[in-house]
């Protein structure tokens, strides 16, 4: 909120669009879905629509016409990126899904627990109480 306001009264310069954090938080939230593939892809999702949230948000601020309207273009090839990212990421929660009633994640954390041995069973008995 405080950035719009002072983004209202710099003297002279034109408001930007927010595109390096959009494209952070998307990247983020394609990260965090791969890597969330070996237990759950969900967080990875969530951030991933945050990041098409605000794209849509500065969308929005171009529409209204409190941005330049020069910045439409690059933010329609965002918008592009945005797409594909939930893509992957709908891709991703039915590959899981998938692999999670095929039984994958019961022999994929059945063969880690065996490779780490002795401490394994530490840890469960620390857990089991």
């Amino acid at each position: 909120m405080s950035r719009d306001v002072e983004e209202l009264f710099e003297g002279g310069r034109a408001a930007e669009p927010r595109v390096k954090w959009v494209l952070g938080v998307l990247i983020s939230g394609l990260v965090l879905t791969l890597l969330g593939m070996a237990c759950t892809a969900v967080p990875g999702g969530l951030v991933t629509l945050a990041g098409w949230n605000a794209l849509q948000k500065e969308i929005d601020r171009v529409d209204s016409g409190y941005l330049p309207i020069e910045h439409r273009p690059m933010l329609q090839r965002l918008q592009i990126l945005a797409w594909a990212s939930l893509g992957i990421v709908v891709a991703c929660f039915i590959a899981q899904g998938v692999l999670l009633c095929l039984g994958f994640y019961t022999t994929l954390w059945g063969l880690a627990l065996e490779a780490l041995g002795p401490l394994a069973v530490l840890i469960l008995s620390t857990w089991g109480g």
